[in-house]
């Protein structure tokens, strides 16, 4: 055990820092940063609130930093005073080496600090488990970032087997760079090339060898080569008839490549975390039957692997945290902090709901009343929602935000799920491509009577296949096989108005199911305020629009000019005049934002700084040189 921690409010922190990242927009290193507020009492550990910054900033994914410690205290500030609470009344600040006032993230082991947070948002969701059960645990993601610790070219990733409570840590693999760099050849998100891989039948002619595939760490060139070995086959003129199974004409010949390629990375990805699993449970002796699988990391929001696994060995059970990629890593810094401090730690994960809470739609209502944009407004009847439901999507509008990358229900647009047509609505308001599915939220006591081998999922996180008997019924659920990404709900408190909304759906159609996808627009983070959410439905031409209980119709979308459009909360930017000074104290030898760019992906601002002439001159050597050696986009994968 390390030093003793007082009782109070604790600060976990994942966000950036850095003037010239900041003024230049370079990306960091940090994406989807985050930050979560801790109460301790004794043993007792609280989870209060929990911040996604895209949500509050209103920048998806949220990769850009603060410009100096000053800006990120006074946007923290904002956020704690809704419990009057500012950083003063911290016990300790974790998480940010530039923010910190511990210095949490000193690394004595031989495992990557980045990993083992990751490790620790899921291994201890429960502590109940964590110390009476055996639980295999696999932090799978890219990369880790390199704001804590130095770059690692040898081994990345970590896993763990915990045993009541006695952790016993390991190096693993991880099928994250194929994904990354499938996403950047493909130009697609990795959740768009899943979704492709299933949406149609096309698929390749032959296969690469995937035993001799090992991905210890982030090695783009390696990857590199995987996925062109793969998609190499199936290029050129004759690709539909000399390599490709199964074309499908309604596709275009680059997404039949996509699908049938990304249908071969999918089946490397599991093969991979078979293969791994496998000599994990030879070597440390387990019976999965008796065992937890544990999965953190961004490739745990892959849904086909992580029901592959479980189907496939047969686990007493799956633990993820619905923020399971970067966007829960302040969730993992608090935990590892509380598990190296406290002889015991006592917490309990309740539900993905730990984010903002609004009651303020009154004032916007007023607002648009007046401009004339509201038909009227009522309490909730959930008869009429099942109706308003059955003719056209809905806003939904909920309590407290979900947290993670997935809507669960709380700030949702909601639809029909017996008729095609609603994923062709909701794929049309959302501005995305046709094919893409949406997701099921089911009754979870009616999961066994619809899908196969299926189990609990709250957060997303599981494909199962639908029965037979059921195919017809739920049809704008379905992937092109039959499987559905699921959701399961049960009656708790921070669910109730959902599944009584369910529950009066299977009332009136005999299906415990509804289609579910997020309440954003392509490119755009999930919704977070009432503001937005009226915003989006005007915008959108969206009729209905549930808030808090409220029953709210609009009209004359067609005049609607932004009026219910606010500020964000976060504010990350300086004002233009501001960043002019600033950019001529920052960089007064005048770098291109592409060079800034290079010399924060290639960790040259370690050593080298940008207000000294002789180290600028040896910082655009190192560029030149490094560029002339791999090229250019080889050497700054990232967006300037």
């Amino acid at each position: 055990m390390g030093k003793i921690l007082k009782d109070g409010y604790y600060l976990s922190t994942y966000i950036a820092i850095s003037d010239y990242c900041n003024l230049y927009d370079v990306y960091t290193q940090r994406h989807d940063q985050n930050v979560s507020l801790w109460k301790k009492k004794g043993d007792d550990i609280e989870l209060v609130h929990f911040w996604e910054l895209e949500r509050e900033s209103r920048l998806k994914h949220h990769e850009v930093a603060f410009y100096d410690k000053k800006h990120a205290r006074e946007s923290i500030n904002k956020l704690l005073e809704r419990y009057d609470l500012s950083l003063d009344d911290m016990n300790e600040v974790w998480g940010t080496p530039l923010l910190a006032e511990s210095w949490d993230y000193v690394n004595d082991t031989e495992y990557s600090y980045h990993s083992l947070c990751h490790l620790f948002s899921a291994i201890m969701l429960d502590s109940e488990l964590f110390y009476n059960e055996t639980i295999l645990a696999l932090s799978v993601d890219l990369a880790s970032d390199y704001d804590t610790e130095e770059p690692r070219s040898d081994l990345e990733y970590t896993g763990c087997v915990v045993r009541k409570g006695k952790i016993e840590y390991f190096h693993i693999e991880s099928p994250g760079p194929l994904w990354a760099v499938a996403s950047r050849e493909r130009k697609m998100q990795e959740g768009t090339l899943m979704a492709l891989a299933y949406a149609s039948k096309t698929k390749k002619t032959s296969s690469i060898k995937f035993d001799e595939v090992h991905i210890r760490n982030a090695e783009r060139k390696y990857c590199e080569d995987i996925f062109e070995q793969s998609i190499g086959a199936v290029k050129g003129e004759n690709c539909e008839a000399e390599h490709l199974l199964d074309y499908d004409k309604e596709y275009t010949a680059k997404d039949n490549i996509t699908s049938a390629v990304m249908k071969e990375i999918q089946h490397l990805s599991e093969h991979i975390m078979e293969r791994q699993i496998v000599e994990i449970i030879e070597k440390y002796g387990l019976d999965p039957e008796c065992t937890y699988l544990a999965i953190s990391g961004g490739f745990g929001l892959n849904c086909p692997t992580n029901a592959y696994l479980m189907k496939r060995f047969g686990f007493k059970g799956f633990i993820a945290p619905p923020c399971i990629n970067d966007s829960g890593q302040s969730l993992g810094v608090a935990l590892y902090m509380f598990y190296r401090n406290m002889d015991k730690v006592n917490f309990k994960f309740r539900s993905a709901f730990y984010g903002d809470s609004f009651h303020d739609e009154n004032e916007i209502l007023d607002y648009l009343d007046k401009e004339g944009f509201i038909k009227s407004v009522s309490a909730i009847e959930y008869d009429v929602a099942v109706q308003d439901i059955i003719e056209d999507p809905i806003v939904w509008f909920d309590g407290k935000a979900e947290i993670g990358p997935r809507a669960l229900g709380h700030r949702s647009l909601i639809a029909d799920s017996r008729f095609q047509k609603s994923k062709d609505k909701l794929n049309i308001i959302k501005n995305r491509q046709m094919w893409r599915p949406v997701a099921p939220i089911i009754l979870e006591e009616c999961l066994d009577d619809w899908f196969e081998d299926a189990y609990p999922s709250p957060y997303m996180l599981h494909t199962f296949q639908i029965k037979k008997n059921k195919l017809d019924k739920v049809k704008a659920i379905l992937h092109n096989d039959n499987s559905a990404r699921i959701q399961t709900i049960c009656r708790i408190e921070e669910t109730e108005n959902l599944y009584n909304l369910i529950q009066a759906f299977y009332k009136a159609t005999g299906i415990p199911i509804i289609c579910n996808t997020s309440l954003n627009d392509c490119g755009e983070p999930i919704v977070n305020r009432p503001c937005e959410a009226l915003h989006f439905a005007l915008k959108k031409g969206i009729r209905i629009v549930y808030i808090n209980n409220k029953r709210v119709e609009l009209k004359n979308h067609a005049k609607y000019a932004n009026q219910a459009l606010c500020e964000p909360i976060v504010d990350i930017y300086l004002t233009e005049e501001e960043s002019k000074i600033e950019k001529e104290k920052v960089n007064p030898y005048r770098l291109s934002r592409k060079e800034i760019g290079f010399y924060y992906w290639m960790n040259l601002f370690k050593e080298y700084s940008l207000k000294e002439e002789k180290d600028v001159k040896q910082v655009k050597r190192i560029i030149r040189m490094m560029v002339v050696a791999k090229g250019e986009d080889k050497v700054y994968i990232q967006k300037v």
